[in-house]
């Protein structure tokens, strides 16, 4: 079984109708769609076009199933976005891939769906009836007595937890287990450190009285993970290689199912996740790993990831994203050599360095704006819909340089709540500057509204529970998988006419699918105060904190008051591109300044100054990745004025 150039080109005209291949000079992403008969990873630099390509050789490997051997497709990926992004660009088209006996989800819900439920209902013969972590927390939170334990244990444990952690907690975090001397240990799921219990604030504690909130802790823990059937993600993991450990036929058995497996974004695996899955699959199994070593920034603590990439690996190293320009930047910012990084893009604009101090910091976005207009981007932008964003790595409030700093009132927490609007319309009028992700979160938020005003709720458990985003598409996908694929891409295409019809009649066009396709298609009786709330005709007026979606910049100068500038931390921009990025410099131990001068000068980084420093490299290069034309970077003004002539010298334009 093979894949020919002659099969590409084919798909070539499927996924560019408008022009466009996946050709390039060293034929990188031929040889990875043609690779079928060997385990390989793959490292592929940012906007690669790895998602896409990838896309297409599982288009093309449907085309030929049923296999030979008769054994499926597992593909792995780490978010649902991801999930739904291979389903909105394949469509109907691919249906197959997402039918028995293939697998698509992330790795959690893969190890949920075949290890950690049945071998939690095989060996307590009960149900589980959510994995989620901070539903544990709530319900552990919410347990207010516990049968044998005294209330001022209960009461200590529970002040413990307020008090823990800086006041995060414990609670859903942590686990436990016996030494060989059989003493009991609480056990911090993020650390996988022994939590030693100490008395917050004044006072202490007798040893006898952490004893009793330990056997508090342990007893809670088997109350809501055995009695209530709530369990963690950690304890998902946990009965997953425990299944592993005892039923040795697993092996065998997955490897009979799956012949192909690909794992997406792999440089976000954590090493008990790898362990898993190098345990679940023997050699007869071909496994391709597919990542950025360079983005391993939301793996384990500091970025470390359990991906080590093999020697011999296929490499994408041109970019379709950015000029080369940035490309010459992202070369030295790096942890893994970058030396052929190329960029695709002919934008032809230098990369810029604002300098500034604590007297004019505030002054930063302004300019940033001032440069947006400066060469006439608004216009791209509006075309492709990627937004312009100011990210930095520190955005909670802290001593030392945030993102606060630039952008008086960042409030981290306001770009990932779920806000609520007075009825359909208004969320419409409020969602015209969101970026195509945030229009469709509001779209499905504002679906989710309707539903929870019609008091429809979740068939797949016995208590009444609202449904989320992920259970409502799966619903949907249960029922008619075409129809799911119809309403992400009626979503896709009410984004693009958000830009050129009126409110009114995007919301007639919105409503008129809901009350004609989508509820009739799903068997969804909409007839109330979800019905009143979808297609109430006024426009109602709203806070600030709804209006603005998420933390937006607005210049004070009124021709340039309709650029909007989304302000947002590193880690929330994974994967995004953007039209103009600014990279604020924070402070992590050290400025980001000071951890990257040299790379920001073109020396390639030597590897000799410890975790901190190649944690702050990963993190700089997602950031200075994600602009197809404009890179911008934020940093004090006495380094700058140490090092203009060797950073002119390599390309940078400083503005003072």
């Amino acid at each position: 079984m093979k894949i020919t150039n002659e099969d590409i080109e084919r798909v070539e005209k499927l996924f560019f109708p408008d022009g466009g291949d996946f050709k390039d000079e060293n034929d990188e992403r031929y040889d990875f769609i043609k690779c079928l008969d060997q385990s390989v990873d793959v490292h592929a630099c940012p906007g690669s076009g790895k998602t896409t390509s990838l896309l297409a050789k599982l288009y093309l490997l449907s085309e030929k199933m049923p296999f030979p051997d008769g054994r499926a497709i597992c593909v792995l990926t780490h978010t649902n976005v991801a999930i739904d992004t291979i389903k909105n660009r394949l469509g109907s088209k691919a249906n197959r891939l997402f039918r028995y006996p293939n697998f698509f989800g992330t790795i959690q819900s893969f190890i949920d769906r075949f290890l950690a439920i049945p071998y939690f209902t095989q060996s307590t013969k009960r149900r589980v009836q959510q994995i989620d972590t901070e539903a544990q927390m709530r319900r552990m939170n919410n347990t207010f007595w516990l049968e044998g334990i005294a209330r001022q244990t209960f009461n200590n444990l529970r002040y413990y937890n307020h008090r823990a952690n800086n006041g995060t907690g414990i609670f859903g975090y942590y686990t436990y287990y016996k030494n060989e001397k059989d003493t009991f240990h609480l056990i911090d799921n993020n650390s996988n450190k022994i939590i030693n219990i100490s008395k917050p604030g004044r006072g202490s504690w007798s040893d006898s009285e952490k004893e009793q909130i330990k056997a508090a802790a342990i007893k809670l823990k088997n109350k809501v993970v055995f009695e209530d059937g709530v369990l963690s993600y950690d304890d998902a993991y946990q009965l997953a290689l425990k299944y592993l450990k005892e039923q040795d036929d697993l092996n065998s058995l997955f490897s009979n199912r799956f012949g192909y497996v690909f794992i997406d974004e792999m440089q976000d695996t954590y090493p008990y996740q790898l362990k898993i899955i190098d345990q679940l699959f023997d050699d007869s199994v071909i496994v391709q790993r597919i990542g950025d070593l360079n983005q391993a920034i939301l793996a384990g603590k500091d970025g470390e990831t359990a991906w080590s990439k093999d020697d011999e690996h296929l490499k994408i190293t041109g970019s379709w994203r950015f000029s080369q320009s940035i490309a010459d930047v992202l070369r030295s910012v790096a942890l893994e050599p970058q030396e052929d990084l190329v960029g695709f893009n002919e934008a032809d604009i230098p990369p810029h360095i604002i300098v500034c101090d604590n007297n004019d910091r505030d002054e930063v976005l302004q300019k940033f704006v001032e440069l947006i207009d400066k060469y006439n981007l608004t216009t791209k932008s509006d075309e492709t819909g990627y937004p312009f964003k100011a990210i930095g790595w520190v955005g909670k409030e802290k001593d030392g340089l945030t993102i606060g700093d630039y952008f008086e009132g960042y409030n981290k927490k306001l770009n990932s709540s779920r806000r609520t609007f007075p009825n359909f319309i208004t969320l419409i009028a409020c969602s015209l500057e969101a970026t195509p992700k945030e229009f469709r979160d509001n779209i499905i938020n504002g679906l989710l509204e309707i539903l929870f005003l019609e008091n429809v709720y979740r068939e797949d458990t016995e208590q009444k529970r609202r449904h989320s985003k992920t259970s409502l598409l799966k619903f949907i996908e249960e029922i008619d998988q075409e129809l799911l694929s119809d309403f992400q891409s009626q979503i896709s295409i009410w984004y693009l006419k958000s830009k050129e019809i009126s409110i009114e009649n995007l919301h007639e066009k919105i409503s008129d699918y809901f009350q004609n396709v989508l509820f009739p298609t799903s068997e969804l009786e909409i007839n109330g105060n979800g019905k009143e709330y979808l297609i109430e005709e006024e426009i109602k007026d709203i806070n600030p904190t709804q209006a603005e979606a998420s933390n937006i910049y607005r210049s004070s100068t009124e021709e340039l008051q309709d650029i909007g500038v989304y302000v947002d931390t590193v880690h929330s921009v994974k994967g995004e591109t953007h039209t103009a990025t600014l990279y604020l410099e924070t402070k992590y131990y050290n400025t980001c300044g000071n951890f990257l001068i040299n790379e920001l000068k073109g020396t390639p980084y030597d590897g000799t100054d410890g975790s901190r420093k190649e944690m702050c490299i990963k993190v700089a290069h997602v950031g200075l990745s994600r602009p197809t034309d404009l890179l911008c970077v934020a940093i004090s003004r006495e380094l700058i004025n140490e090092n203009r002539e060797e950073l002119e010298d390599f390309g940078w334009e400083i503005i003072d």
